[in-house]
Protein backbone atom coordinates (compact mmCIF):
# COMPACT_ATOMS: atom_id res chain seq x y z
CA UNK A 1 0.00 0.00 0.00
CA UNK A 2 2.90 2.68 0.82
CA UNK A 3 3.73 2.00 -3.39
CA UNK A 4 0.99 3.33 -4.58
CA UNK A 5 1.17 6.41 -7.06
CA UNK A 6 -0.85 9.52 -7.96
CA UNK A 7 -4.31 10.16 -5.99
CA UNK A 8 -4.71 6.99 -4.06
CA UNK A 9 -1.64 8.00 -1.96
CA UNK A 10 -3.22 11.63 -0.47
CA UNK A 11 -6.47 9.74 -0.19
CA UNK A 12 -4.64 6.30 1.94
CA UNK A 13 -2.91 8.78 4.05
CA UNK A 14 -5.69 10.75 4.88
CA UNK A 15 -7.69 7.14 5.69
CA UNK A 16 -4.73 6.31 7.93
CA UNK A 17 -5.30 9.78 9.61
CA UNK A 18 -8.36 8.82 10.35
CA UNK A 19 -7.88 5.97 11.99
CA UNK A 20 -5.39 7.61 14.06
CA UNK A 21 -7.03 10.21 15.29
CA UNK A 22 -10.15 7.76 16.59
CA UNK A 23 -7.89 5.43 18.18
CA UNK A 24 -6.59 8.19 19.85
CA UNK A 25 -10.01 9.47 21.08
CA UNK A 26 -10.82 5.46 21.83
CA UNK A 27 -7.88 5.67 24.12
CA UNK A 28 -9.35 8.39 25.68
CA UNK A 29 -12.63 7.38 26.18
CA UNK A 30 -11.51 4.02 27.92
CA UNK A 31 -9.39 5.72 30.35
CA UNK A 32 -12.42 8.21 31.41
CA UNK A 33 -14.37 5.17 31.73
CA UNK A 34 -11.72 3.24 33.72
CA UNK A 35 -12.37 0.48 31.10
CA UNK A 36 -9.58 -2.53 30.93
CA UNK A 37 -7.18 -0.99 28.81
CA UNK A 38 -7.67 -3.06 25.21
CA UNK A 39 -5.02 -0.67 23.37
CA UNK A 40 -1.10 -0.50 23.74
CA UNK A 41 -0.33 3.07 24.09
CA UNK A 42 1.89 2.42 21.02
CA UNK A 43 -0.25 1.67 19.25
CA UNK A 44 -0.46 5.76 18.08
CA UNK A 45 2.97 6.22 17.82
CA UNK A 46 3.43 3.11 15.75
CA UNK A 47 0.62 4.46 13.29
CA UNK A 48 2.53 7.68 12.91
CA UNK A 49 5.56 6.01 12.54
CA UNK A 50 3.96 3.88 9.56
CA UNK A 51 2.53 7.29 7.91
CA UNK A 52 6.05 8.88 8.19
CA UNK A 53 7.45 5.40 6.67
CA UNK A 54 4.82 5.49 3.89
CA UNK A 55 5.18 9.32 2.90
CA UNK A 56 9.11 8.57 2.37
CA UNK A 57 8.93 5.44 0.32
CA UNK A 58 6.93 6.75 -2.96
CA UNK A 59 7.00 5.18 -6.07
CA UNK A 60 7.65 1.71 -7.08
CA UNK A 61 8.97 -1.35 -4.99
CA UNK A 62 12.88 -1.21 -4.61
CA UNK A 63 13.28 2.70 -5.61
CA UNK A 64 14.18 5.42 -4.11
CA UNK A 65 12.31 8.44 -5.42
CA UNK A 66 11.22 11.25 -3.04
CA UNK A 67 9.90 14.54 -3.95
CA UNK A 68 9.38 13.00 -7.53
CA UNK A 69 7.37 14.63 -9.65
CA UNK A 70 4.83 13.32 -12.15
CA UNK A 71 6.61 14.67 -15.31
CA UNK A 72 9.81 13.46 -14.04
CA UNK A 73 12.24 12.41 -17.12
CA UNK A 74 13.46 8.86 -17.33
CA UNK A 75 16.71 10.21 -17.32
CA UNK A 76 16.29 11.65 -13.75
CA UNK A 77 14.21 8.56 -12.57
CA UNK A 78 17.52 6.30 -13.83
CA UNK A 79 20.01 7.92 -11.91
CA UNK A 80 17.51 8.51 -8.69
CA UNK A 81 16.94 4.68 -9.06
CA UNK A 82 20.66 3.79 -9.62
CA UNK A 83 22.32 6.02 -6.94
CA UNK A 84 19.02 5.20 -4.10
CA UNK A 85 21.83 3.02 -2.03
CA UNK A 86 24.98 3.72 -4.01
CA UNK A 87 28.48 4.00 -1.30
CA UNK A 88 31.47 4.80 -3.60
CA UNK A 89 33.45 4.08 -0.48
CA UNK A 90 32.70 0.34 -0.96
CA UNK A 91 34.18 -1.70 -3.71
CA UNK A 92 31.65 -2.73 -6.29
CA UNK A 93 31.79 -6.69 -6.04
CA UNK A 94 28.60 -9.14 -4.66
CA UNK A 95 31.02 -10.93 -2.91
CA UNK A 96 33.76 -9.65 -0.61
CA UNK A 97 35.95 -12.23 -2.07
CA UNK A 98 35.23 -10.94 -5.58
CA UNK A 99 37.99 -9.00 -7.20
CA UNK A 100 37.53 -5.50 -9.42
CA UNK A 101 39.63 -5.87 -12.65
CA UNK A 102 40.75 -2.15 -13.52
CA UNK A 103 42.09 -2.34 -17.32
CA UNK A 104 44.38 0.95 -18.03
CA UNK A 105 45.81 2.68 -20.62
CA UNK A 106 47.69 5.62 -20.83
CA UNK A 107 47.59 8.11 -24.14
CA UNK A 108 50.82 10.40 -23.60
CA UNK A 109 50.29 13.91 -24.47
CA UNK A 110 53.62 15.34 -23.67
CA UNK A 111 56.75 15.32 -21.00
CA UNK A 112 58.53 17.55 -19.69
CA UNK A 113 61.90 16.71 -17.60
CA UNK A 114 63.12 18.96 -14.57
CA UNK A 115 67.19 18.13 -14.57
CA UNK A 116 67.63 19.64 -11.64
CA UNK A 117 65.28 18.03 -9.05
CA UNK A 118 65.66 14.61 -11.36
CA UNK A 119 61.89 14.88 -12.13
CA UNK A 120 60.19 13.97 -15.44
CA UNK A 121 56.53 15.23 -15.85
CA UNK A 122 54.75 12.94 -17.95
CA UNK A 123 51.16 14.50 -19.10
CA UNK A 124 48.65 11.96 -20.31
CA UNK A 125 44.91 10.90 -20.75
CA UNK A 126 44.26 7.79 -18.69
CA UNK A 127 41.84 6.05 -20.13
CA UNK A 128 40.33 3.16 -17.06
CA UNK A 129 37.34 0.39 -17.67
CA UNK A 130 35.98 -2.20 -14.65
CA UNK A 131 32.52 -3.55 -14.04
CA UNK A 132 31.07 -1.99 -10.97
CA UNK A 133 28.23 -4.82 -10.23
CA UNK A 134 25.92 -1.85 -8.22
CA UNK A 135 25.55 0.40 -11.25
CA UNK A 136 23.77 -1.89 -13.52
CA UNK A 137 19.84 -1.48 -15.26
CA UNK A 138 17.78 -2.62 -18.18
CA UNK A 139 17.25 0.20 -20.95
CA UNK A 140 13.69 -1.02 -21.65
CA UNK A 141 12.72 0.59 -18.49
CA UNK A 142 13.99 3.67 -18.82
CA UNK A 143 13.20 4.63 -22.88
CA UNK A 144 15.90 2.79 -23.87
CA UNK A 145 18.69 4.98 -22.39
CA UNK A 146 21.97 2.94 -22.97
CA UNK A 147 24.28 5.36 -21.75
CA UNK A 148 25.10 7.47 -18.43
CA UNK A 149 27.13 10.26 -17.46
CA UNK A 150 28.48 10.82 -14.11
CA UNK A 151 30.90 12.85 -12.45
CA UNK A 152 34.10 10.50 -11.40
CA UNK A 153 33.76 11.61 -7.30
CA UNK A 154 29.78 10.01 -7.29
CA UNK A 155 31.14 6.83 -8.23
CA UNK A 156 33.72 4.22 -6.98
CA UNK A 157 37.12 5.05 -8.83
CA UNK A 158 40.15 2.14 -8.30
CA UNK A 159 42.73 3.78 -5.93
CA UNK A 160 45.40 3.67 -8.76
CA UNK A 161 48.64 5.71 -7.32
CA UNK A 162 52.04 6.23 -8.51
CA UNK A 163 54.75 4.46 -6.79
CA UNK A 164 57.50 6.33 -7.42
CA UNK A 165 56.70 9.77 -7.33
CA UNK A 166 59.12 12.59 -7.38
CA UNK A 167 57.01 15.01 -5.88
CA UNK A 168 54.97 13.78 -2.56
CA UNK A 169 53.25 16.67 -1.73
CA UNK A 170 51.31 16.39 -4.95
CA UNK A 171 47.81 14.54 -4.05
CA UNK A 172 47.24 11.88 -6.93
CA UNK A 173 43.40 11.88 -7.04
CA UNK A 174 41.72 12.41 -10.21
CA UNK A 175 40.77 15.38 -11.02
CA UNK A 176 37.24 16.43 -11.59
CA UNK A 177 36.11 14.88 -15.20
CA UNK A 178 32.70 13.02 -16.45
CA UNK A 179 32.71 9.08 -16.75
CA UNK A 180 30.54 6.80 -18.98
CA UNK A 181 28.67 3.75 -17.29
CA UNK A 182 26.88 1.81 -19.67
CA UNK A 183 23.95 -1.12 -18.69
CA UNK A 184 26.28 -4.15 -17.85
CA UNK A 185 27.89 -2.11 -15.02
CA UNK A 186 30.90 -1.64 -17.25
CA UNK A 187 32.59 2.14 -16.08
CA UNK A 188 35.03 4.26 -18.62
CA UNK A 189 37.04 7.23 -17.22
CA UNK A 190 39.75 8.81 -18.94
CA UNK A 191 40.95 11.60 -16.67
CA UNK A 192 44.02 13.86 -17.31
CA UNK A 193 46.73 13.08 -15.25
CA UNK A 194 49.88 14.82 -14.82
CA UNK A 195 52.71 11.88 -13.47
CA UNK A 196 55.25 13.40 -11.51
CA UNK A 197 57.93 10.11 -11.77
CA UNK A 198 61.13 10.55 -10.16
CA UNK A 199 64.14 9.65 -12.81
CA UNK A 200 67.86 9.65 -11.26
CA UNK A 201 69.37 11.78 -14.28
CA UNK A 202 72.96 10.64 -14.95
CA UNK A 203 74.81 13.49 -17.21
CA UNK A 204 77.96 11.76 -17.54
CA UNK A 205 77.68 11.82 -21.94
CA UNK A 206 76.03 15.03 -21.55
CA UNK A 207 74.76 17.33 -23.81
CA UNK A 208 74.56 14.03 -25.68
CA UNK A 209 72.98 12.07 -22.82
CA UNK A 210 69.91 9.73 -22.80
CA UNK A 211 68.33 8.58 -20.07
CA UNK A 212 66.05 5.60 -18.95
CA UNK A 213 62.81 6.77 -16.61
CA UNK A 214 60.51 5.13 -15.20
CA UNK A 215 56.35 5.33 -14.16
CA UNK A 216 54.94 2.64 -12.17
CA UNK A 217 50.69 2.79 -11.09
CA UNK A 218 49.48 0.36 -8.91
CA UNK A 219 46.71 0.12 -6.40
CA UNK A 220 47.08 1.97 -3.10
CA UNK A 221 45.27 0.13 -0.56
CA UNK A 222 44.25 -3.01 -2.24
CA UNK A 223 46.60 -6.35 -3.71
CA UNK A 224 45.35 -8.27 -7.01
CA UNK A 225 42.93 -10.10 -4.98
CA UNK A 226 40.59 -6.94 -4.45
CA UNK A 227 41.71 -4.80 -7.40
CA UNK A 228 43.56 -6.19 -10.21
CA UNK A 229 45.43 -4.13 -12.84
CA UNK A 230 45.14 -5.05 -16.64
CA UNK A 231 46.83 -3.52 -19.85
CA UNK A 232 44.47 -2.56 -23.23
CA UNK A 233 46.85 -3.02 -26.41
CA UNK A 234 50.21 -1.72 -25.79
CA UNK A 235 49.50 -0.22 -22.76
CA UNK A 236 49.72 3.08 -24.05
CA UNK A 237 49.34 4.87 -27.28
CA UNK A 238 51.11 7.98 -28.88
CA UNK A 239 49.15 9.03 -31.54
CA UNK A 240 48.59 12.80 -30.45
CA UNK A 241 52.14 13.01 -28.66
CA UNK A 242 53.85 16.72 -28.71
CA UNK A 243 57.73 16.09 -29.07
CA UNK A 244 59.31 17.88 -26.71
CA UNK A 245 61.91 20.65 -28.30
CA UNK A 246 64.37 19.42 -25.12
CA UNK A 247 63.75 16.32 -25.49
CA UNK A 248 63.39 13.41 -28.10
CA UNK A 249 61.25 10.15 -26.84
CA UNK A 250 63.17 7.22 -28.29
CA UNK A 251 61.50 4.77 -27.12
CA UNK A 252 58.16 3.41 -24.57
CA UNK A 253 57.14 0.01 -23.29
CA UNK A 254 54.51 -1.01 -20.69
CA UNK A 255 54.24 -4.44 -18.85
CA UNK A 256 52.36 -6.06 -15.96
CA UNK A 257 54.82 -6.96 -13.04
CA UNK A 258 53.20 -8.88 -9.89
CA UNK A 259 54.97 -8.89 -6.99
CA UNK A 260 54.83 -11.14 -3.99
CA UNK A 261 56.13 -10.72 -0.85
CA UNK A 262 56.99 -12.65 2.32
CA UNK A 263 55.13 -10.86 4.94
CA UNK A 264 51.57 -11.81 2.67
CA UNK A 265 52.58 -15.08 0.69
CA UNK A 266 49.16 -15.70 -0.13
CA UNK A 267 48.91 -11.86 -1.83
CA UNK A 268 49.59 -10.36 -5.05
CA UNK A 269 50.40 -7.04 -5.56
CA UNK A 270 50.50 -6.20 -9.38
CA UNK A 271 51.37 -2.57 -10.75
CA UNK A 272 51.72 -0.97 -14.68
CA UNK A 273 55.27 -0.32 -15.02
CA UNK A 274 56.17 2.40 -18.20
CA UNK A 275 59.54 3.10 -19.58
CA UNK A 276 60.66 6.00 -21.18
CA UNK A 277 63.74 6.44 -23.18
CA UNK A 278 64.84 9.65 -23.70
CA UNK A 279 67.50 11.60 -25.47
CA UNK A 280 68.45 15.45 -25.63
CA UNK A 281 68.28 17.36 -28.31
CA UNK A 282 72.27 18.59 -28.25
CA UNK A 283 72.43 20.34 -31.89
CA UNK A 284 72.60 23.56 -29.89
CA UNK A 285 74.95 22.41 -27.18
CA UNK A 286 76.90 21.01 -30.00
CA UNK A 287 77.14 24.61 -31.48
CA UNK A 288 77.97 26.72 -27.88
CA UNK A 289 80.27 24.30 -26.13
CA UNK A 290 81.56 21.29 -27.98
CA UNK A 291 82.79 23.71 -31.53
CA UNK A 292 84.34 25.88 -28.64
CA UNK A 293 86.03 22.71 -27.16
CA UNK A 294 87.79 22.15 -30.52
CA UNK A 295 88.55 25.57 -31.50
CA UNK A 296 90.89 25.55 -28.29
CA UNK A 297 92.11 22.38 -28.32
CA UNK A 298 93.52 23.25 -32.23
CA UNK A 299 94.67 26.97 -30.54
CA UNK A 300 96.92 24.99 -28.19
CA UNK A 301 98.04 21.95 -30.49
CA UNK A 302 99.33 25.09 -32.67
CA UNK A 303 101.25 26.49 -30.30
CA UNK A 304 103.88 23.37 -30.64
CA UNK A 305 104.29 24.28 -34.48
CA UNK A 306 105.52 28.30 -33.20
CA UNK A 307 109.35 28.87 -32.95
CA UNK A 308 109.85 28.61 -28.97
CA UNK A 309 111.67 32.28 -29.17
CA UNK A 310 108.55 34.08 -30.71
CA UNK A 311 106.94 35.66 -28.24
CA UNK A 312 103.04 35.11 -29.75
CA UNK A 313 103.77 31.46 -28.76
CA UNK A 314 103.49 32.44 -24.85
CA UNK A 315 101.02 34.91 -25.34
CA UNK A 316 98.82 32.38 -27.52
CA UNK A 317 98.85 30.05 -24.79
CA UNK A 318 98.11 32.50 -21.96
CA UNK A 319 94.91 33.41 -23.80
CA UNK A 320 93.83 30.00 -24.19
CA UNK A 321 94.22 29.20 -20.65
CA UNK A 322 92.21 31.97 -19.98
CA UNK A 323 89.31 30.85 -22.39
CA UNK A 324 89.41 27.37 -20.48
CA UNK A 325 89.04 28.70 -17.30
CA UNK A 326 85.73 31.05 -18.61
CA UNK A 327 84.33 27.49 -20.38
CA UNK A 328 84.47 25.83 -16.60
CA UNK A 329 83.11 28.18 -14.76
CA UNK A 330 79.71 28.57 -17.67
CA UNK A 331 79.40 24.64 -17.69
CA UNK A 332 79.45 24.55 -13.78
CA UNK A 333 76.98 27.09 -13.73
CA UNK A 334 74.84 25.01 -16.66
CA UNK A 335 75.18 21.32 -15.72
CA UNK A 336 73.11 20.09 -12.31
CA UNK A 337 74.58 18.49 -9.78
CA UNK A 338 75.82 14.69 -10.79
CA UNK A 339 77.11 13.16 -7.35
CA UNK A 340 80.60 11.42 -8.21
CA UNK A 341 80.22 11.06 -12.18
CA UNK A 342 81.75 13.97 -13.92
CA UNK A 343 80.62 14.33 -17.35
CA UNK A 344 82.32 13.92 -20.09
CA UNK A 345 82.65 17.19 -20.96
CA UNK A 346 83.68 19.11 -18.06
CA UNK A 347 86.96 16.31 -18.41
CA UNK A 348 87.58 17.28 -21.64
CA UNK A 349 87.65 20.86 -20.68
CA UNK A 350 89.67 19.89 -17.30
CA UNK A 351 92.38 17.77 -19.71
CA UNK A 352 92.71 20.58 -22.20
CA UNK A 353 93.24 23.13 -19.62
CA UNK A 354 96.49 21.01 -17.80
CA UNK A 355 97.55 20.22 -21.60
CA UNK A 356 97.29 23.97 -22.17
CA UNK A 357 99.36 24.66 -18.85
CA UNK A 358 101.71 22.39 -19.80
CA UNK A 359 102.26 23.89 -22.92
CA UNK A 360 102.96 27.13 -21.04
CA UNK A 361 105.39 25.63 -18.99
CA UNK A 362 106.99 23.95 -21.94
CA UNK A 363 107.26 27.08 -23.74
CA UNK A 364 108.74 29.01 -21.08
CA UNK A 365 111.34 26.19 -20.74
CA UNK A 366 112.28 26.39 -24.81
CA UNK A 367 112.56 30.12 -24.38
CA UNK A 368 114.44 30.33 -21.67
CA UNK A 369 116.72 27.55 -23.10
CA UNK A 370 117.14 29.38 -26.16
CA UNK A 371 117.64 32.26 -24.96
CA UNK A 372 120.86 30.32 -23.02
CA UNK A 373 121.66 28.94 -26.39
CA UNK A 374 121.88 32.10 -28.25
CA UNK A 375 123.90 33.75 -25.56
CA UNK A 376 126.85 31.27 -25.21
CA UNK A 377 129.44 29.90 -27.25
CA UNK A 378 129.08 26.47 -28.53
CA UNK A 379 131.53 24.40 -26.13
CA UNK A 380 132.50 20.14 -25.07
CA UNK A 381 130.25 20.55 -21.83
CA UNK A 382 127.05 22.69 -22.88
CA UNK A 383 126.74 20.32 -26.25
CA UNK A 384 126.86 17.03 -25.27
CA UNK A 385 122.76 17.06 -24.36
CA UNK A 386 122.74 18.36 -28.09
CA UNK A 387 124.74 16.45 -29.45
CA UNK A 388 123.12 13.21 -27.90
CA UNK A 389 119.90 13.98 -29.22
CA UNK A 390 121.23 14.86 -32.47
CA UNK A 391 122.41 11.64 -33.21
CA UNK A 392 119.16 10.34 -32.39
CA UNK A 393 117.18 12.73 -34.67
CA UNK A 394 119.67 12.57 -37.43
CA UNK A 395 118.36 9.16 -38.49
CA UNK A 396 116.13 9.13 -41.25
CA UNK A 397 112.85 7.65 -40.44
CA UNK A 398 113.26 9.94 -36.85
CA UNK A 399 113.69 12.67 -38.93
CA UNK A 400 111.09 12.71 -41.10
CA UNK A 401 108.50 11.18 -38.78
CA UNK A 402 109.42 14.38 -36.86
CA UNK A 403 109.24 16.94 -39.65
CA UNK A 404 112.73 17.89 -39.25
CA UNK A 405 114.59 16.74 -42.10
CA UNK A 406 114.60 20.17 -43.93
CA UNK A 407 116.74 21.72 -40.93
CA UNK A 408 119.38 19.23 -41.76
CA UNK A 409 119.24 20.03 -45.51
CA UNK A 410 120.95 23.44 -44.49
CA UNK A 411 123.79 21.91 -43.23
CA UNK A 412 124.54 18.86 -45.52
CA UNK A 413 127.99 18.74 -46.74
CA UNK A 414 129.17 19.14 -50.07
CA UNK A 415 129.77 16.19 -52.61
CA UNK A 416 132.75 14.45 -52.23
CA UNK A 417 133.29 15.93 -48.31
CA UNK A 418 132.71 13.96 -45.34
CA UNK A 419 129.85 15.42 -42.83
CA UNK A 420 131.23 17.00 -39.96
CA UNK A 421 128.22 16.73 -36.88
CA UNK A 422 130.09 20.01 -35.44
CA UNK A 423 129.14 22.08 -38.91
CA UNK A 424 125.27 21.56 -37.39
CA UNK A 425 125.94 23.43 -34.26
CA UNK A 426 127.78 26.33 -36.16
CA UNK A 427 126.34 29.79 -34.42
CA UNK A 428 123.88 31.44 -36.86
CA UNK A 429 122.26 34.48 -36.35
CA UNK A 430 122.41 34.12 -32.87
CA UNK A 431 121.26 30.62 -32.33
CA UNK A 432 123.13 27.30 -32.98
CA UNK A 433 121.63 25.16 -35.74
CA UNK A 434 121.71 22.02 -33.28
CA UNK A 435 119.62 23.88 -30.76
CA UNK A 436 117.50 24.62 -33.48
CA UNK A 437 116.81 21.22 -34.49
CA UNK A 438 116.82 19.27 -30.98
CA UNK A 439 114.25 22.06 -29.96
CA UNK A 440 111.55 21.86 -33.45
CA UNK A 441 111.70 18.67 -32.81
CA UNK A 442 111.00 17.91 -29.40
CA UNK A 443 108.24 20.27 -29.95
CA UNK A 444 106.63 18.47 -32.96
CA UNK A 445 106.77 15.33 -30.33
CA UNK A 446 104.75 16.84 -27.78
CA UNK A 447 102.50 17.65 -30.58
CA UNK A 448 101.92 14.22 -31.44
CA UNK A 449 101.97 12.90 -27.69
CA UNK A 450 99.01 16.32 -26.92
CA UNK A 451 97.44 15.14 -30.31
CA UNK A 452 96.69 11.74 -29.37
CA UNK A 453 95.72 12.52 -25.84
CA UNK A 454 93.18 15.15 -27.12
CA UNK A 455 91.90 12.21 -29.79
CA UNK A 456 91.16 9.87 -26.62
CA UNK A 457 89.34 12.38 -24.50
CA UNK A 458 87.22 13.35 -27.48
CA UNK A 459 86.44 9.51 -28.55
CA UNK A 460 85.11 9.46 -25.08
CA UNK A 461 82.82 12.48 -25.33
CA UNK A 462 81.28 11.16 -28.56
CA UNK A 463 77.93 9.38 -28.63
CA UNK A 464 77.65 5.39 -29.01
Amino acid sequence: MCYLDGEWKGRVLVFLLHICLALAYLKEFIHCMHLPMMLSLRTPIQIVLLLIWCSVAVGEPGKCREGVAKDITAHHLLVQDVFCSYDKDVRPVIKHSDNVTATIKLFIKFFSFDELNSVMHIHTWMAMTWTDAYLKWSPSDYGNISVLHVSIRDIWVPDLSIYNSGDLSVSMGFRRSQCVIYPDGMVLCVPAIKWPAYCQAVFRLWPFDMHECKLTIGSWNHHGEAVDIKMSDAGYSLDDYVQSKEWELKNVTALVNVSVYECCPNETYPSAEYTFIIKRHASAYAATVVIPVLVLVGMTLSTFWLPAELPHRLSLCLVSIVCHCLYLQYLGAKLPSNGDVTPVIVLLFRGSLIICGAAVAWSVALLSLSCESAGRDVGRNTSLIESRLLEIIQKPWIAQILCVGHLFSKSAPADGEERDDAAVTVAEGGLTRGWLIVSTALDHLAFYVFTVAYACMLLALIPN
